[in-house]
């Protein structure tokens, strides 16, 4: 078997474990109202759903249907801000209305990309436009990813100090694991 192979079943399968955990925290965020669990799921899926074009590709998906490769679902700019959002509901700290604002670069190429997707016509020149445009947000995404684990870095070392003066035990407290995360 081919490395190739088995990378591509390794990332079929994780991306079904994605899509499945993704979707089963947005469900517990249905239940419960928590809003952390919906960060989470979202998180997850935005993470998972950048695997998709590649496992389009391993079962022959994108020969069939070119339009796959532009499928919204490169999430440069949304997953860290909401990984992000997800660590603050847990610290001790919670998430105001300021802090939503890391999600608009996000949400911005969320829109441009559903736009490409809808402008779709299979053409060269559409693609060359298309790698224009994604390229060109390489040079963004870059350091605002690095200035959102910077946020996640700084949040973790604020939520450590604030516990260890309001708490005599902090077992249980620390948000440690996702400065090694991020």
């Amino acid at each position: 078997m081919e490395v190739q192979n088995i990378i591509g079943i390794i990332d079929s399968i994780g991306w079904f474990q994605g899509v499945l955990f993704g979707v089963f925290f947005i469900l517990v965020f249905l239940l419960n109202k928590k809003i952390y669990n919906l960060y989470f799921g979202l998180y997850i899926l935005t993470f998972t759903l950048e695997l998709t074009i590649g496992v389009a590709e391993m079962f022959n998906l994108v020969k069939q249907y070119p339009q796959i490769d532009y499928l919204p679902f490169n999430f440069l700019f949304l997953s860290l801000p909401l990984f992000y959002l997800y660590v603050k509901e847990i610290s001790i700290f919670s998430v105001d209305k300021r802090d939503l604002r890391i999600l608009l670069p996000g949400i911005l190429e969320l829109v441009v990309n559903i736009f490409w997707l809808i402008l779709y016509n299979g053409g060269d020149s559409y693609e060359y436009w298309f790698n224009i445009y994604s390229l060109s947000l390489i040079p963004l995404f870059i350091p605002f990813n690095i200035y959102v684990l910077l946020k996640i870095i700084n949040l973790e070392k604020r939520h450590r100090i604030k516990v260890f003066q309001q708490y005599s035990s902090t077992e249980g407290l620390s948000i440690r694991w996702c400065r090694y995360i991020a």
